[in-house]
């Protein structure tokens, strides 16, 4: 069992929720950060491939369409608001 010096906090390392995520912390714009990681996430090939199944091509081009542009105007405005946030 490992024990804290005083002072130095737990001897675990923080979760994951308070850790800045690699880009931020390396300088990218709050907006930049979180479009990629929707993007990553929303249009990615599995994504795609799994819908493609469940739903018509016609719905499935309207949803990309939808996500993309919603991720872009997200991106604008937390860049935009960037300095309440960070």
């Amino acid at each position: 069992m490992r024990v804290a010096a005083e002072g130095l906090g737990p001897p675990y390392p923080r979760p994951r929720a308070y850790r800045r995520p690699a880009r931020l912390a390396k300088g990218a714009q709050l907006g930049v950060v979180l479009s990629f990681m929707m993007a990553v996430t929303t249009l990615s090939l599995p994504s795609m491939i799994m819908l493609r199944k469940a739903i018509r091509p016609r719905l499935l081009a309207l949803f990309i369409v939808i996500c993309t542009v919603g991720i872009i105007i997200v991106g604008y405005v937390f860049n935009a608001l960037q300095f309440l946030f960070v």
